[in-house]
């Protein structure tokens, strides 16, 4: 863990301290925010106390999140796997003076795999669109949004589509399906950026052959912007679920070009529980 805090230090990445379990009787939070910020040179106020069992700190550490958010400063934010409406509201509650348009569809949840999407944007739009997947199951309602902003309320035409999608899992049939009806419904005169959880790895060519072929990935990074080792940490009986790495892809036949990409860190490399913001690193990038 220290091993990982000194490399993240050493990256000027964002370090958000955080002791968790205080409900426990043996935790002793002001012992270890004093230790833990001589580690990292804060002070020990500046440590957060959570309990996920109580509730204590957990908005303490939205706001960490929304602090993240807020330093990016992104035009447009899709977040997917957003299963939850209180989630949502909250998001809504913190960010509502600096976003103007929130967007998000949960879909059906019957076997309790969901794929929630949520979008927000700055920028005045011209349309926004939920589409079902033609393959979706009884028990698996999964969509995309494609939300097309434009300069300013006043303009007729868009500038710039972003589309926003949590493709299915554990199907590469099915995936492929799902990858064209997005092709099919994209318009080339308008410059396209495709994000999500695409559930395909982009280095394994008979995974991303098709993607690849359509779009042009801006992270050209190694380090996995998606893991499911934390399902691991919390079910110890499973396979080592391994390490993927998602897009956001601009559509090559579309005018345009992404540059400036970079990864916001969201878990350690320890795959620590405790202090993971999410099992998905994020992604920015200017368009």
């Amino acid at each position: 863990t220290l091993a990982n805090l000194y490399l993240a230090m050493e990256n000027n990445l964002t370090i958000i301290p955080v002791l968790n379990k205080i409900d426990l009787p043996a935790a002793q939070p002001e012992k270890f925010a004093a230790e833990l910020a001589k580690l990292i040179g804060c002070q020990p106020e500046d440590c957060l106390r959570v309990s996920g069992k109580t509730g204590d700190g957990v908005e303490e550490l939205l706001d960490q999140i929304v602090a993240q958010i807020q330093a990016e400063d992104p035009d447009v934010l899709v977040l997917q796997e957003i299963y939850d409406t209180e989630l949502a509201e909250q998001l809504v509650q913190h960010l509502d003076h600096e976003y103007a348009h929130f967007y998000m569809h949960l879909g059906k949840n019957i076997m309790g795999s969901v794929g929630g999407i949520m979008v927000m944007t700055k920028c005045a739009v011209y349309q926004c669109i939920n589409t079902s997947f033609e393959n979706n199951s009884w028990a698996l309602q999964r969509t995309f949004v494609s939300l097309e902003i434009k300069t300013s309320p006043l303009e007729t035409k868009p500038i710039a589509r972003i589309i926003g999608t949590h493709l299915i899992h554990n199907n590469q049939e099915a995936r492929t399906m799902q990858i064209r009806q997005i092709i099919a419904k994209i318009d080339p005169r308008i410059p396209t950026v495709l994000m999500g959880d695409l559930n395909i790895e982009r280095d394994n060519p008979k995974q991303s052959a098709l993607l690849s072929s359509y779009f042009e990935h801006s992270y050209k990074g190694t380090i996995p912007t998606r893991t499911n080792h934390m399902l691991k940490e919390w079910n110890p009986k499973l396979k080592d679920p391994g390490d993927f790495i998602d897009y956001i892809s601009i559509f090559k036949k579309s005018p345009g070009t992404l540059k400036d990409s970079h990864l916001i860190r969201a878990y350690s490399e320890s795959f620590n529980t405790q202090t993971a913001l999410s099992d998905h690193n994020g992604l920015s990038c200017y368009l």
